[in-house]
């Protein structure tokens, strides 16, 4: 099975497909592993993806953390590649088909997706030494927004409609604190006193942009995120609230992973900051700190649906 159409070029020039193998991880590294007994004699792929709108890219970004795979497991009946989605809906596609089978990204969206794909969330992804983050809601200082409240009638933005930090976090903040809000067009004049507008920018840093010009009252995303992009302008910046924090990224493998398979993987990926030949392997991943057993599957679960439903997704 060939994980995506958009590696068939690219990865045969690069030698992107590497036969791999199996080892169930019983201790902290691959000298120390024993191997997974042949099950079957054609290799099976296992596909490792997320969801981005420039899957090259992505799959790149995906290339070191599947190449040590393919160090580690390398006795056994399967194959790891990437693979990348350019939608959820594409992506619960794949996942349906078994063309991806660790999936990793944001706890709403996976938890939205296992609405309808067979995936089960296994572990936390660390990022940059945070396990979880939030979304604040900012304002121009020479706004006079200074409350929530005070952004009835006026609009703010949001990047687009599956991010985690710049979308469905504020804007469920907002409906926790009793604020009703409606989707607009920048477009169209807005003024509903009983209501905040919000609109699709597309890009964190057009919302910032028209924060900063007025043609928005405010503007949400992480903390991180909205201090890089400020940089000299952050003073020029007003906090006005911090949403609840939420897991960074999840690690959620398909329901019909063979069971001794998904056990090798969590105890290999748990233990992987304990060595330091991996380090560059985890930050190579988008600057993964660390991945970390889910002690509380439920309650996880619970929170983040909770958090889907204020938004009516």
């Amino acid at each position: 099975m060939n994980c995506s159409p958009y590696r068939k070029n690219w990865a045969s020039k690069i030698g992107f497909t590497v036969t791999l193998s199996l080892f169930a991880i019983s201790c902290s590294d691959e000298e120390a592993a024993a191997p997974i007994p042949n099950v079957q004699m054609q290799k099976q792929v296992i596909c490792v993806g997320s969801i981005s709108d420039d899957p090259l890219n992505s799959m790149r970004r995906f290339q070191g953390f599947v190449d040590h795979l393919n160090r580690v497991y390398s006795d056994s009946d399967y194959t790891f590649e990437a693979n990348t989605a350019r939608s959820v809906e594409e992506a619960i596609g794949l996942i349906q088909q078994q063309e991806i089978q660790i999936f990793i990204d944001s706890p709403l969206v996976v938890y939205h997706m296992q609405r309808n794909a067979p995936i089960e969330v296994e572990l936390i992804r660390w990022k940059r030494e945070e396990r979880d983050y939030s979304s604040v809601i900012y304002t121009s200082k020479t706004s006079d927004v200074r409350t929530l409240s005070d952004l009835l009638g006026k609009r703010i933005g949001f990047e687009d409609s599956w991010s985690s930090s710049a979308y469905f976090l504020p804007r469920a903040h907002l409906e926790r604190n009793g604020l009703a809000t409606i989707e607009t067009e920048i477009s169209q004049s807005f003024n509903d006193p009983g209501k905040v507008g919000y609109v699709f920018t597309d890009d964190d840093e057009t919302t910032l942009v028209w924060v900063l010009i007025g043609k928005l009252a405010a503007g949400a995303t992480n903390p991180y995120e909205l201090s890089r992009l400020a940089g000299g302008d952050t003073d020029k910046l007003r906090i006005i609230a911090e949403t609840v924090r939420v897991p960074r990224h999840v690690v959620a493998m398909h329901a019909h992973m063979h069971t001794d398979l998904r056990r090798s993987l969590i105890a290999h990926l748990v233990r992987m900051h304990e060595n330091p030949e991996y380090q560059s392997v985890l930050s190579g991943l988008s600057d993964t700190t660390r991945f970390e057993i889910i002690e509380d599957k439920r309650a996880l679960k619970e929170a983040m649906l909770e958090i889907l439903e204020v938004v009516a997704l």
